[in-house]
């Protein structure tokens, strides 16, 4: 099977989106904290 450009973009977004929804959460839960 052929790796074509667009897969793996597609992949790298899409660990890219799940690494920024952790982050969300986790600067979400510091701010809750902190008020």
């Amino acid at each position: 099977m052929r790796i074509t450009n667009s897969m793996m973009n597609s992949k790298f977004l899409s660990e890219a989106n799940k690494a920024l929804n952790r982050v969300d959460k986790y600067q979400s839960q510091v701010n809750s904290t902190k008020r």
